[in-house]
Formats: structure tokens, sequence, C-alpha cells
């Protein structure tokens, strides 16, 4: 019996290491994704929190100072929170990316895995075959006839 070769092997290993490279870059841009929002969710409540603020204290007395302080801090808030939409729509896009090369990557490796088990299925019929051969090729009984029951 022939041991199985699948000749696309050195294929087969370069394109499994890609893709689990690739796989990983993914993972990594979904996290970065995840943490992108948490920024962005921590801005918002901070920009919520100082216009609750704001809003408390021009009930009281206007004082000018204050106000100009607490504008200027709402200004570098809204600042902050346009930074923040930007990065995680920066993050999304990497993450669109990294899963278009994952998933190619991907489909280039099942091609390769689907050719090998038609390889693997070919050797194994054709072993088969062979097996059959011998066994057809063998004489039948002592004299060369068919077996018979002994009775």
């Amino acid at each position: 019996m022939k041991k199985f070769r699948f000749p696309l092997k050195s294929v087969a290993i370069v394109r499994e290491a890609r893709e689990l490279r690739l796989r990983e870059a993914f993972s990594v841009a979904l996290q970065a994704v995840a943490v992108a929002e948490d920024m962005l969710d921590q801005v918002r409540r901070r920009k919520t929190e100082l216009e609750h603020v704001l809003v408390a204290e021009r009930r009281r007395s206007f004082r000018p100072a204050e106000q100009i302080a607490f504008l200027q801090a709402h200004q570098r808030v809204v600042e902050e929170e346009s930074n923040a939409v930007s990065d995680l729509q920066k993050a999304v896009a990497v993450r669109e990316t990294r899963r278009a090369e994952w998933l190619e990557s991907r489909r280039d490796l099942r091609l390769i895995e689907k050719l090998e088990q038609t390889a693997r299925q070919e050797h194994r019929r054709d072993e088969e075959r062979e097996a059959q051969r011998t066994l057809d090729d063998r004489p039948h009984g002592p004299n060369g006839r068919g077996l018979t029951a002994a009775a």
C-alpha cells in the first residue's frame, strides 16, 4: 500500500499560517472597536454630566467666570466626542478590512482542504482497486479451479 502524498501540502501549510495570522488580526481589530466604543461611551457620559452641571449652575446665581469655565470644558468634551467618533469609525473600517482579508484567506484554505480531501478519496479508491485486482489475480483453489465446500 502506497503512502498518501499530497503535492500541494506546502501550499496548504502556507495558507493555514496566513489564515491564522489574518484571524488574529481580525480579533485584534474587534478588540480595537470594543475599546473605541467604550471610549466614546465614557466621553458621552462625561458630556452629559457636564451638561447637567451647567444647567444646574445656571438655575442658581449667574457667575460669568464659572459659566466660561463650564463652556470651555464643554467645548473640550465635544471635541473629545468628535475625536472618539472618528476613532470608532476608523476602527470599524479597519475591522471590516480585516474581516474581508480573513474571509478571503479562509476561502483559499477551504479550497486547498477540499482538493486534499478529493485527492485522499482518489488515493483510497485506487488502493481499493489495487487490492481488488490482487484478490482477483490469486488462484482460487488447490487445483486452480474454484473453492468448493468439503462435505
